[in-house]
C-alpha cells in the first residue's frame, strides 16, 4: 500500500489503550491537516497543528488551517512530534471482519483481510476514494506551497514598482523629483521590464491557484460521495461474518440465549445507518427441527424506528425442511433479560405470539431467510442506558419456542 498519506481506516473504529472508542472530536488531533487521515509519523509544525512527515511540502507554504507561514527547510518550523507518536502506538483498530490490532499493523492485515473478498464494484470504489484522496493531498500541497509564491512574488513587484516610480519621478533626488512625461533612462526600462516580468508571472500563478482550487473542490465532493459507499460495504462485510456465525453454530433445545455485546459501538451503528440490524446464530426446536434466527434492530425499525429496540424472529432454511410440517405453528416468546433478575421470567421484558397460519414468514422457505416477524416496538430505546438491563456494555435476549398445542396466555397476539 502506497505510503503518500496517513493511515485510512476507513469506517472501522479506533480503539484506545483501554479498548474504549476514541470519539471523534478527540481523534481530530491525531489527524494530518492536509491528508485528513490518521498521522503516519507525526510532525508538529511551529504554528501547533499537525501533519504527516510524507504529507509535509518541501518547500514555503502556509498551514491550511491557520494560514501560517512555514518553511520546511528550516529545523525549527517543524519536528517529530514523539508524544503524538508514542499515543498512536497504543491505539488499536477493530476491522469489520473481527480482527484488532495495532494501527500500525492495520496496512498488513489489509493484505489478508476479508473485505477483500467483497463484490469487484466494492473493491473498485474503495481503491478509487484512496486513489482521489491522494490527489487531493497532492493538490492541497501545492495550493499552499503556490500561495507562499504568489505573496512573495508580489511583495517583489510591489518594490519594483516603487523603484519604477520613484526612478521616473526623480525618487531619491535632492530636490522635488523630475518630470513626469520624462524620458525613460535605460535603469527604469529595465525596472519596468522586470515589473512587467514579475506581474505576468504572478498572475499566472494566481490562476494556477484558482485553478487548482476549483479541482479540489470537484475532486472533495467526488471524495465525499464515494465515501459514502464505504460504510455500506463495511456494513456488507458485517453482516456476512453475522451469517458465517450463523451458520457455525447449532442451538436444538427451542430455547436459546442471545448474547449482544459492545451494545454501543452497534448501536450507534445502527443511528448512523451503517449496520442497522444484527443476526443471531441459529437455534432448532428439535435436533431434526425447524430452523430459526433472531433479528435485531437496535435503533428500530418500520413504525419502531429511532423510539424501539426491534426484535424479530426469522424461518431458516433448514436441512429437514421436507420432512416439517407447514406452516410453522410453534408459538413464539422474546424476552429481554433482566440482569439484576435473570432467573425471574416476570422481570424481564417479554412479548408472545402466534404464527399467523397465511404469512409468507411462516411457509417453507425457499431462499436462506423468510420475511421476518416480531415486534417493531419490542422495548423502548432508553432501556439501553438501563443498568438493570445492560451490564459490562451487554444485553441478552432469551427466545423460546413452545409446540403449536400449548395453553396461549391472555398476552399473546398474532403475527
Amino acid at each position: 500500500m502506497s505510503e503518500t498519506h496517513g493511515y485510512d481506516v476507513g469506517s472501522s473504529p479506533v480503539l484506545n489503550k483501554t479498548g474504549a472508542p476514541v470519539d471523534e472530536q478527540t481523534l481530530r488531533r491525531y489527524k494530518c491537516v492536509f491528508c485528513g487521515l490518521l498521522l503516519r509519523e507525526a510532525c508538529q509544525m511551529a504554528c501547533g497543528d499537525r501533519t504527516c512527515r510524507v504529507c509535509l511540502p518541501q518547500e514555503l507554504f502556509q498551514c491550511p488551517v491557520c494560514q501560517e507561514k512555514i518553511d520546511p527547510t528550516k529545523p525549527q518550523q517543524f519536528f517529530p512530534d514523539k508524544s503524538c507518536q508514542n499515543d498512536m502506538k497504543t491505539f488499536q483498530v477493530k476491522c469489520g471482519c473481527g480482527w484488532q490490532g495495532p494501527l500500525l499493523d492495520w496496512e498488513a492485515h489489509q493484505q489478508t483481510c476479508p473485505a477483500n473478498d467483497l463484490p469487484e464494484s466494492a473493491t473498485l470504489q474503495v481503491a478509487e476514494v484512496r486513489k482521489m484522496r491522494s490527489e487531493v493531498t497532492e493538490l492541497k500541497k501545492m495550493v499552499v506551497t503556490t500561495k507562499s509564491k504568489v505573496e512573495s512574488l508580489t511583495t517583489q513587484v510591489q518594490e519594483v514598482k516603487e523603484l519604477v516610480q520613484g526612478a521616473q519621478f526623480g525618487g531619491g533626488g535632492g530636490g522635488g523629483g523630475g518630470a513626469v512625461g520624462a524620458e525613460a533612462t535605460p535603469t527604469t526600462k529595465r525596472l519596468s521590464d522586470k515589473y512587467t516580468q514579475l506581474n505576468d508571472i504572478v498572475s499566472q500563478l494566481v490562476a494556477d491557484v484558482e485553478q487548482h482550487k476549483g479541482t479540489i473542490t470537484q475532486m472533495t465532493s467526488a471524495v465525499d460521495k464515494l465515501n459514502q459507499s464505504i460504510p455500506r460495504y463495511d456494513s456488507i462485510l458485517e453482516e456476512l461474518n453475522l451469517k458465517i456465525e450463523i451458520m457455525e453454530v447449532k442451538s436444538t433445545t427451542g430455547v436459546y440465549i442471545w448474547k449482544v455485546n459492545e451494545l454501543q459501538r452497534r448501536y450507534q451503528d445502527a443511528r448512523i445507518g451503517k449496520t442497522v440490524s444484527l443476526y443471531s446464530p441459529p437455534f432448532y426446536t428439535t435436533i431434526h427441527g425447524y430452523r430459526l434466527c433472531l433479528r435485531c434492530y437496535l435503533y428500530g425499525d418500520g413504525q419502531g424506528k429511532g423510539t424501539h429496540i426491534s426484535l424479530f424472529v426469522v424461518l431458516m432454511r433448514g436441512e429437514y425442511d421436507d420432512l416439517l410440517a407447514w406452516p410453522f405453528s410453534h408459538r413464539v416468546s422474546l424476552s429481554l433479560i433482566n440482569q439484576d433478575h435473570p432467573l425471574s421470567p416476570e422481570k424481564a421484558i417479554t412479548h408472545k405470539f402466534v404464527p399467523n397460519s397465511d404469512s409468507s414468514s411462516f411457509q417453507k422457505p425457499k431462499d436462506t431467510f423468510n420475511i421476518a416477524s416480531g415486534f417493531p416496538e419490542f422495548a423502548p430505546l432508553n432501556i439501553i442506558s438501563n443498568p438493570s438491563f445492560v451490564k459490562n456494555d451487554t444485553i441478552y435476549f432469551r427466545v423460546k419456542l413452545d409446540s403449536p398445542d400449548s395453553p396461549t396466555g391472555p398476552d399473546t397476539v398474532m403475527v
